[in-house]
């Protein structure tokens, strides 16, 4: 988990010379899954303000992606980055955070740690390489 969050730090703080949107984007992804990691850890996390504050970074990678410049040349990868992150999002609410919720610890850290972590790997490839 570290070593994830490690690389999506390292990540973030190479592309500062890109655009602020594409950074935007990255370090509300780090956001995201900081928060969620958290409430999956540590058991005292699982409270409607984690919850809400899960909710809440979500929404502004939603936002960032929405104003993230490209050209019409990358407006495909720019539709496709849109469709994994909405797909990131109904697994976050419809299985990982009901999973936490539920005490499926085991499922949610599957769930979290693999299609989930490669949903916002890709992302943050994309965001690169849309312009």
């Amino acid at each position: 988990m570290k070593s994830i969050f490690l690389a999506l730090c390292l990540t973030f703080t190479t592309v500062a010379a890109y655009g602020s949107s594409c950074t935007e984007v990255k370090g509300g992804i780090v956001t995201v899954r900081d928060s969620l990691l958290g409430m999956l850890k540590d058991k005292s996390k699982r409270t409607p303000e984690q919850k809400k504050l899960v909710a809440d970074s979500c929404e502004k990678v939603t936002n960032a992606i929405a104003g993230l410049p490209h050209s019409p040349a990358s407006n495909d990868k720019f539709e496709e980055m849109k469709k994994i992150w909405n797909d990131f999002k109904k697994v976050r609410e419809e299985q990982v955070v009901p999973m936490i919720e539920q005490g499926k610890d085991a499922e949610a850290e599957k769930l979290a740690t693999g299609e989930q972590k490669d949903r916002l790997m890709k992302i943050i490839s994309m965001c690169d390489q849309i312009k």
